[in-house]
C-alpha cells in the first residue's frame, strides 16, 4: 500500500491543491498505480468538491475511487512549503487510491488507519521532523505496522 516509489519529499513549489493532484497523477502513472491520469485527477477533484479533505495538523487526505486504480495505495507527499488547501494550510498529503470495486471495504480501513496515526502527537512530530525522503518514508512506513 505504501512504497518508496510513491512517497516523495517534494522540492518543487505548488500554487494550489489542483497542481498537487496533477503531480500525484504523474507519479502514480509512472509507478503503475493508475492507468489513466486524467480520469484519476477527475475522481480526486469530484471527491474534493464534495468536502475538502484537510484534516488538521497541516495534513490533507485527498482520495479518488476509480476503475483506473490498479490496486489500493497511499501516496505520501511532504510539500516544500505549505499551501492553502481550503480553509487551512497543508504541507503533508496522503493520497488514497482505491479500485472502484473495493471502495466500501478498503477506503474505510485505510482512512481509519491513517487518521488513528494522525491523532498521535508523536507520529505527527516525527513527520514534521523528517529531514529528507528516506526519513519521511521511514515515518510513513510505520502506518502499516
Amino acid at each position: 500500500m505504501i512504497d518508496p516509489g510513491i512517497v516523495k519529499y517534494c522540492t518543487q513549489d505548488f500554487k494550489n491543491k489542483y497542481e498537487v493532484f496533477d503531480y500525484l497523477a504523474d507519479l502514480l502513472y509512472e509507478n503503475g498505480r493508475i492507468t489513466d491520469k486524467e480520469e484519476y485527477v477527475a475522481a480526486v477533484r469530484r471527491r474534493e468538491d464534495v468536502i475538502p479533505t484537510e484534516v488538521g495538523h497541516a495534513i490533507a487526505v485527498p482520495h479518488g475511487e476509480s476503475e483506473c486504480v490498479n490496486e489500493s495505495f497511499v501516496a505520501c507527499l511532504k510539500l516544500k512549503e505549505p499551501i492553502r488547501w481550503d480553509k487551512e494550510d497543508v504541507q503533508y498529503v496522503f493520497n488514497i487510491g482505491i479500485p472502484l470495486k473495493d471502495r466500501n471495504t478498503e477506503q474505510i480501513k485505510i482512512l481509519a488507519k491513517l487518521c488513528s496515526n494522525f491523532m498521535v502527537e508523536q507520529f505527527r512530530e516525527s513527520l514534521y521532523q523528517a529531514k529528507d525522503e528516506k526519513e519521511f518514508f521511514d515515518v510513513v512506513a510505520t502506518i502499516e505496522d
